[in-house]
């Protein structure tokens, strides 16, 4: 049967259609036929490309519809250190034992030769993301549900980050340890942000995260608590039901060890991050009642959160610094560019320090314009 072809809403799909359409056939219909009806790229996402592919699957007599999401790595636009999208699917494939709702993870592929990198292969999720741009105190779900709705939305998205974070990482999870970076817990996870730091810097002096990071090594708390860490905890990684019960998060590229308050202070600075000169949605439960939730959830007192806040600023820092240096070397952006150094990220960090963090110009502007036109 002829295959009809694909239909992209993007024209910057770049995928071999036929080398995807091969895959597909020997990985879910080994003895029937897998047709690609339709794909499309949508503008989320940098490290990774995302497609949303709807197929037809023809087997033992019987022709089944998928909705399916292909999460393709992209060498050398990683912006964390040390990623991998197999790790991902482990990750999401792990979670779904002990009932957090992820999608169904239905393969993943370490042969890089047949769409240029790594990739995985999920099921599609029905559900609603809360928007960035607008943001969602201005649009969206938040603003369709009333106050009852919206208390039980973000409880809900605060009970699920402590659901992950109790579960036990020698469970299932020990492929999230990374000894190259040292002992499991914040140890390891502040060798990683130090690694990551040379990286996403190009190993060149940045006089506000290196502040930062050197107080946060000075000034780190005894804290000896091991947690799984969804390592991306923030508003926008959550997929909701039309009522605002959570069906799904998504995107663990960061997925590590470490103390649940890592998670935690990632949920509070990204939402305050995005929602910075928003006037907020009523019915939101208080940041107290948020820790008192999660504490009764993981079983134990959180502990040095303005500590776990200023990682966090860090690592918002690091990601655009290490994004902004990836699109230098991409020849998008060029070498005289300084938003690794001045941004919003860095200006809240720079706040948080208590010194000066610069303007961030037009040279995060002409940054903002290159990752706007995706």
């Amino acid at each position: 049967m002829k295959q009809p072809a694909a239909e992209s809403t993007s024209p910057k799909n770049t995928l071999d259609q036929q080398a995807l359409s091969q895959w597909l056939n020997r990985n879910l219909a080994p003895d029937g036929e897998v047709r690609i009806l339709s794909s499309k790229v949508p503008a989320t996402g940098y490290s990774a490309l995302t497609v949303l592919l709807d197929v037809e699957i023809e087997q033992g007599g019987s022709t089944t519809r998928g909705e399916l999401v292909l999460r393709l790595e992209i060498p050398g636009k990683h912006v964390f250190l040390d990623t991998d999208i197999a790790r991902q699917g482990q990750m999401m494939s792990a979670l779904s034992r002990f009932g957090i709702p992820v999608p169904q993870v239905l393969a993943v592929e370490s042969d890089t030769s047949i769409l240029g990198g790594k990739f995985l292969l999920m099921d599609r999720v029905e559900g609603v993301s809360l928007p960035q741009s607008p943001n969602y105190h201005q649009a969206g779900l938040l603003t369709e549900l009333d106050a009852g709705g919206r208390s039980r939305l973000w409880i809900d998205a605060v009970s699920t980050i402590a659901r992950i974070n109790m579960l036990n990482w020698r469970d299932g999870f020990e492929f999230l340890n990374r000894p190259q970076y040292g002992e499991p817990g914040l140890d390891q996870y502040l060798g990683w942000i130090v690694a990551w730091r040379d990286e996403a810097m190009e190993n060149q002096p940045n006089p506000i995260i290196d502040k930062a990071i050197a107080r946060l090594l000075e000034r780190q708390p005894h804290n000896r608590h091991v947690n799984v860490l969804w390592g991306d905890s923030n508003p926008g990684n959550y997929l909701f039901s039309s009522s605002g019960s959570v069906v799904a998060v998504l995107d663990f590229e960061a997925a590590a060890l470490g103390p649940a308050e890592i998670d935690l202070a990632w949920w509070f600075f990204m939402d305050e991050m995005l929602s910075f000169g928003q006037q907020r949605q009523s019915g939101l439960p208080e940041k107290r009642e948020q820790i008192a939730l999660f504490e009764a959830i993981i079983g134990r007192p959180v502990a040095d959160l303005e500590y776990f806040e200023l990682l966090a600023a860090v690592r918002i820092a690091l990601v655009i610094a290490r994004t902004a240096n990836v699109l230098i070397k991409a020849g998008k952006l060029p070498a005289s560019n300084k938003t690794a150094l001045y941004n919003p990220a860095a200006q809240l960090l720079a706040m948080r320090l208590g010194i000066e963090g610069g303007e961030a110009g037009e040279d995060y502007a002409a940054f903002g314009a290159v990752m706007n036109d995706r």
